[in-house]
């Protein structure tokens, strides 16, 4: 009799097991920010106006003429706040014109390298969606093709507000962000010379930075032209900043086409696996099984015994 219950237990334990590997059941879908989309002024769901390009690292302004030259400081400020009427969910733009440089509006500062300087301060064109730095040419970097993404060129970097974003799309959508980050394949070649970049990701609240990712790379003449790291920063609750740069990576004005590929926020992968309802059920029957067949066999043992 004990040997029939104890391969009934077994039957059950099993069946249980079964309920608690099969796959969980997703009911709602949290939505990926796409920052190419939010630099156009979009709240990163593809609601950018088409015709928009990008932003003005001087001015905060959207833009949709591509400005084929070099852009300098015009008001004697590196920082420029981005008004909520523009676009609430960007910060601020700027150009980096000091060492220990202010990233947002609240003054948080990031201490850039001499290499990542330039003196005077400037970059090539705006910050572009979905176009490496300094052109209109589609991301790739390394040989390696984006749909989206964003397009800086040295030395500049636009913030975004991650609590707007919050707001718009739920805390957990902003759980971190990922980018393919480097020098975009120019469609230009450098010659002799390569070109360097510096590209950064940086966490802030108003007073501190949190973290920061970066990865310098060059632009080659040889095909393909540019290289790239995939950089990944988690984003805790207390980050309300988060700011793409380029720097100039050598000191030098030249070739510094920085592109963040695919840039993305989305939400956090979970380190622990999560269970469905009839999961749950199904380790609590499992366990139920197994000690009842434990108990069954003690009680079998001192029979015999």
């Amino acid at each position: 009799m004990s040997t029939r219950r104890i391969s009934a237990l077994a039957v059950v334990a099993v069946a249980a097991l079964a309920l608690v590997l099969q796959p969980l059941e997703v009911t709602a879908q949290v939505v990926k920010i796409d920052l190419g989309d939010v630099t156009a002024g979009g709240d990163g769901t593809g609601t950018a106006d088409p015709a928009v390009i990008g932003i003005h690292p001087d001015t905060g302004a959207l833009e949709s003429g591509f400005v084929d030259a070099p852009i300098g400081i015009g008001d004697g400020q590196g920082l420029t706040a981005v008004a909520d009427g523009t676009t609430p969910y960007i910060d601020s733009v700027f150009l980096i014109d000091a060492a220990e440089m202010p990233i947002n509006s609240a003054g948080a500062k990031f201490p850039f390298p001499a290499e990542d300087r330039l003196d005077p301060p400037q970059c090539w064109g705006q910050v572009l969606r979905n176009r490496i730095g300094g052109e209109v040419t589609p991301i790739s970097i390394g040989g390696k093709p984006f749909e989206t993404g964003v397009g800086i060129h040295a030395v500049a970097g636009i913030t975004y507000d991650l609590d707007a974003l919050r707001s718009a799309h739920g805390a957990a959508a902003v759980g971190q962000v990922t980018a393919f980050a480097g020098a975009g394949d120019s469609a230009f070649d450098p010659g002799g010379t390569p070109g360097f970049v510096t590209t950064y990701i940086i966490l802030s609240d108003d007073t501190k930075v949190i973290g920061f990712a970066s990865h310098k790379a060059s632009v080659q003449s040889a095909a393909p032209r540019g290289t790239g790291k995939e950089l990944t920063l988690p984003i805790p609750p207390e980050a309300k900043y988060l700011t793409l740069a380029a720097g100039a990576g050598n000191g030098s004005f030249y070739f510094n086409s920085g592109a963040f590929g695919g840039a993305m926020i989305g939400e956090r992968p979970n380190l622990v696996p999560a269970l469905s309802v009839h999961g749950l059920v199904g380790l609590a029957l499992m366990t139920l099984a197994l000690g009842a067949a434990m108990i069954l066999r003690r009680r079998a043992a001192s029979t015999r015994a």
